[in-house]
């Protein structure tokens, strides 16, 4: 290699032998592989990596592990803006050979990274939207803003949704964002019958395309310029659809749709069961699934803990004054510094009250002190 800068990709299964190089980045200014940023992330058969050349500057590049499988994946900046790179922060694996990837678009205003995914080909390298990926002030959320994060099936990122351009102070509109689904080539959705869905739009970067969906939405969902929308009227199991964009570009999309009962039927951000739906509800079960006004019964007496706002219940719910069970008030044993919500606040096995409740024996003397509970 001409050049100290001059770095390339080996590979090896541990053997002299075995030890060769991939690339061969070679130029009169030499080539930085910046492999410190991306850290060679690695899919199910392929890795991506950043590589800088005198033409193309900073950009993504993959490889099958041989010199004919290595290539630049798209000049995300051919026009220069921004110094003339793509900048590329950070990468993660989804699915089989899927990576997302933040890249900077060129635009100079100052939040440089837009969220990209790749298959490892140029027309497969599309933007996931256009929310730029957060870069002045990361610890605004904990994580750094150029570092994308992998948990489970989810990518974790913070984002910059402000519409205006750079010099913001700490706080200024940044969001904590997830995408989910990034294990599973293709996306799915879930829907709620009776609920109006968020729109399903397909990034397309052609002219005058006319959509087709196969097989045909159910009764009140449609497609339209690209975008999905409605309300089904009807529960569906999960199903595969295939979307096609025709225009002075075809593009081909699947993804799966299904329908489910709304998970939080009174709607008062409790769900009716005990798993938590993500901007929907939080976990439950709802004790009184059909009454907004409670969800909480801890005795199981069929009082509510609560009551916000009016039962619209019949008869309406009464609210418990005692909701543990265990014979005293729970101004009482707030009062007395007892918990309210549970009947053996020190655990010793005798209920701090007059009534035996569960686990535990009625009448502690000292409800405080897990050693005394007589007194003699």
């Amino acid at each position: 290699c001409s050049s100290s800068r001059c770095l390339n990709l080996w590979k090896s299964d541990g053997t002299e032998n075995g030890t060769v190089r991939i690339t061969d980045f070679e130029d009169e200014d030499g080539t930085n592989l910046m492999i410190h940023n991306v850290g060679g992330v690695v899919g199910e058969s392929k890795m991506v990596f950043v590589a800088e050349t005198e033409e193309y500057d900073e950009e993504l590049w993959i490889t099958d592990g041989t010199t004919e499988g290595t290539h630049l994946v798209k000049d995300i900046n051919p026009d220069g803006g921004y110094g003339g790179d793509s900048e590329i922060y950070s990468a993660v694996a989804g699915s089989g050979d899927i990576f997302y990837f933040g890249a900077q678009d060129g635009d100079g205003n100052g939040h440089p990274n837009v969220l990209w995914k790749t298959d490892g080909t140029e027309e497969g390298t599309i933007k996931v939207n256009s929310t730029k990926i957060g870069y002045y002030h990361p610890e605004n959320i904990g994580i750094n803003s150029w570092e994308l994060l992998r948990f489970g099936d989810h990518l974790i990122f913070s984002a910059f949704t402000s519409s205006s351009g750079g010099g913001c102070n700490v706080g200024c509109g940044y969001d904590f964002w997830i995408l989910d689904n990034i294990s599973s080539s293709t996306p799915s959705y879930t829907l709620y019958k009776d609920v109006e869905m968020n729109p399903i739009t397909f990034d397309y970067d052609g002219e005058n395309a006319t959509w087709q969906i196969s097989p045909d939405l159910p009764f009140n969902l449609s497609l339209a310029n690209g975008t999905i929308t409605g309300t089904p009227d009807e529960l569906f199991d999960l199903t595969d659809y295939t979307v096609y964009a025709n225009g002075s570009v075809n593009k081909t999309y699947k993804i799966k749709l299904q329908s489910l009962p709304y998970p939080d039927t009174d709607g008062d951000g409790v769900c009716d069961g005990a798993s938590a739906v993500s901007g929907i509800c939080t976990a439950g079960p709802d004790a009184f699934p059909f009454d907004a006004a409670a969800s909480v019964d801890t005795d199981g007496d069929g009082m509510p803990d609560t009551l916000n706002g009016e039962s619209t219940s019949e008869p309406p719910l009464v609210e418990d004054l005692d909701d543990d069970n265990d014979g005293l008030l729970d101004l009482d044993e707030i009062a007395n510094g007892t918990e309210p919500l549970n009947p053996d606040t020190d655990g010793d096995g005798y209920c701090d009250g007059s009534v035996t409740v569960g686990s535990c024996i009625a009448g502690d003397v000292f409800p405080l002190d897990e050693n005394e509970w007589f007194d003699t």
